[in-house]
């Protein structure tokens, strides 16, 4: 280290040195010089030895049971599972091992020791479980659970993606969840948290439309009196929101939270003894965050100049409609905002999940699965402050790309979806899959844009709909008409939230000047 510049070193003098074979003495040195991969190594290492002390030590049948949640199912839990029940109760199993290794589970996840997957994979080995000794519980008998969660998806809305994580993360920590779904008109939630007489609500949503949902159901609870806190979720929701627009709206206490180890130390305070002071504390940022809005806030006003280049000239103008081969985009799709969801990038975890993903995709090739998509490039003309393409008003001056297009010029349009349920029946598996839906057909776009900018019209901006540079969800209905978008099987929900849920549609402008909005 001296050689690399160390020039001082923090010891704990109280600790006894570790036995380092040569191998382990590489690692360290590897992760103090900066060599490439060396995280990863010094993760490997630590697991490794946390299963070798595991090994090591005379395991009861208790402790086997804990250490498959924790570290992974064995060739040997079911037949511990079947010997538990002949020395306790179905109850007293669940209560008192399976309970207490899902606790010992969240307490490492808190402290980022374990990953989202891991916990996935444990929960289906928590559900295994539960299933062999559900028979031989009494009919009075019921496992008593921290707390009682009511999740929904608001109507309108069709993601649920990330609330099927976080519930996978509430039932690991001992929580009882209720999951209404997607498109979940407000009735039904009010009506079943009041018959299920639920502790927490979670409502997310994806689409920026599902933001006027929320307000809808704070609006309903408020007029019937309702107390039950509300936790707010989403891609489009976050904490300026939710102060300015959703918690005034309810007197029963409404929390935004980010992400699922958010949701989880959020609802862990709401049902213990420091809920009020929690409670306190959220209500207080909120009306920080009030002020300092109303501080800052400027007017601001959309430069609406024109920033115009000379009309490039398509090779074809129309429409097609093409199925695309999952051979073709795989070298487009990029994984590292997956990784970051699952929260595993640069961390041991990340090469378990390759290899998953690697067999999934491999099982999608084996089913001949194809991405759908249609585009077309079509004359345009500005009248009157509108943008016309095929008798169908694609912008007005308002709108942020109008400034990018000529009077007479060209747009372009594109709309794909696709959808893969092979693994749908395996919890941690499905997860996996839904996610590399969406990452296969943003390919897909890549793909199409690659193929229409080499073959028809030089592209350089593609924005989607429902994204800063194109707001308007009711786009998604015009566009998804002039391309004919039934042949895609792409169906609008009430809120312009797209099924499948993995589809997307936008524009494409040629205009080399044109830049996406921030």
């Amino acid at each position: 280290g001296k050689n690399r510049g160390l020039n001082f070193a923090i010891l704990n003098p109280n600790e006894n040195p570790p036995i380092l074979s040569l191998e382990d003495k590489k690692i360290l040195r590897d992760l103090l010089f900066g060599e490439e991969g060396s995280l990863e190594q010094i993760l490997n290492l630590h697991i490794q030895r946390k299963k070798e002390v595991v090994i090591k030590e005379e395991l009861t049948l208790e402790q086997r049971i804990e250490n498959a949640l924790i570290f992974g199912e064995t060739p040997e839990f079911i037949n511990d599972i079947n010997s538990a029940l002949k020395i306790y109760s179905p109850l007293d199993i669940i209560q008192n091992i399976l309970m207490e290794g899902m606790k010992k589970l969240g307490v490492l996840f808190e402290k980022g020791e374990v990953y989202l997957p891991q916990l996935i994979r444990s929960s289906e080995t928590m559900n295994k479980a539960v299933n062999i000794i559900t028979p031989h519980l009494k009919s009075d008998e019921k496992v008593k659970a921290k707390g009682k969660i009511l999740m929904a998806t608001v109507e309108g809305d069709v993601h649920d993606i990330g609330k099927n994580i976080v519930g996978t993360v509430l039932k690991c920590n001992g929580y009882e969840i209720i999951d209404l779904g997607v498109m979940v008109p407000k009735e039904t939630i009010l009506s079943t948290a009041k018959e299920q007489n639920v502790d927490i609500i979670t409502l997310s949503g994806l689409i920026t439309p599902s933001l006027k949902e929320m307000e809808k159901v704070l609006k309903y609870f408020q007029e019937n009196s309702m107390k039950t806190p509300i936790l707010i979720a989403g891609a489009t929701t976050s904490p300026l929101h939710t102060a300015l627009r959703l918690e005034p709206l309810y007197s029963g206490k409404v929390l935004h939270v980010s992400e699922a180890l958010d949701t989880l130390q959020s609802i862990n305070k709401l049902c213990s003894d420091e809920r009020e002071g929690f409670l306190s504390e959220k209500l207080q940022n909120f009306k920080t965050l009030r002020k300092l809005y109303e501080k800052n806030k400027k007017e601001n006003i959309e430069d609406t100049q024109e920033i115009l280049s000379p009309v490039i000239i398509p090779k074809e103008i129309g429409k097609k409609y093409l199925e695309i081969s999952l051979e073709d985009i795989e070298k487009y799709i990029n994984l590292d905002i997956l990784l970051h969801t699952l929260k595993v990038k640069n961390s041991n975890e990340e090469l378990k999940i390759k290899e998953d993903l690697s067999f999934i995709f491999n099982k999608m090739k084996e089913n001949n699965l194809k991405v759908r998509g249609s585009y077309g490039i079509f004359s345009s003309k500005k009248i009157d402050g509108k943008l016309i393409i095929e008798d169908n008003i694609i912008s007005t001056k308002e709108d942020f790309i109008y400034k990018f297009i000529n009077n007479d010029d060209y747009i372009g349009a594109f709309a794909l979806s696709y959808k893969s349920e092979i693994f749908k029946e395996k919890e941690y598996l499905k997860i996996l899959e839904e996610l590399l839906n969406n990452r296969i057909v943003e390919a897909g776009a890549e793909y199409l844009e690659d193929f229409v900018s080499k073959n028809i019209w030089k592209i350089n901006i593609r924005p989607a709909i429902g994204y800063p540079s194109l707001p308007n969800h009711q786009l998604k209905e015009t566009v998804l008409k002039i391309l004919d978008g039934d042949k895609l099987d792409i169906k609008l929900t009430s809120s312009y939230a797209m099924l499948p849920l993995s589809s997307v549609c936008g524009l494409y402008i040629s205009n080399p000047k044109s830049f996406y909005k921030k």
